[in-house]
């Protein structure tokens, strides 16, 4: 599965070859990627009214929101790590790499959950819009 899996090895090889500019580069991301982890919050939020409309029971609906806060909390626990990772650079923490790393892991695989439940409710929603147009 392991998308988002990474070893400390693999983080310090990668900072150790990159220069301070590279380094700069790298907090600014993350500084980005905060924002882009708040929009699709909203995206997702917003997308998670579509796919039960016509479902009775709002269990589906709920379990959506629930994987998109908690994608969003690991995105941003994620976010935090890295970027205290890159501040105390040189310094290893090896500890918060192996817990950034497991947090990333859990991020993707929220992500998988809330597609599969999204695409779910789209096909269950037109089914049911069909239901109640043929009656």
């Amino acid at each position: 599965m392991s998308n988002g899996k990474f070893t400390v090895d693999s983080v310090y090889f990668v900072l150790s070859i990159m220069d301070h500019e590279g380094l700069d580069i790298m907090r600014s991301y993350y500084i980005c990627d905060s924002l882009f982890i708040v929009g699709l919050f909203i995206i997702q939020i917003v997308l998670t009214s579509v796919p039960f409309k016509y479902v009775k029971s709002k269990i589906p609906q709920y379990l959506l929101i629930a994987l998109t806060v908690g994608r969003g909390l690991a995105d941003g626990i994620e976010n935090i790590l890295l970027s205290y990772i890159l501040k105390v650079y040189p310094i290893q923490k090896a500890q918060e790499i192996m817990i950034a790393s497991e947090v990333t892991e859990i991020k993707f695989v929220m992500i998988r959950l809330w597609i599969i439940l999204f695409i779910i409710g789209l096909v269950s929603n037109a089914i049911n819009r069909k239901r109640n147009l043929t009656y």
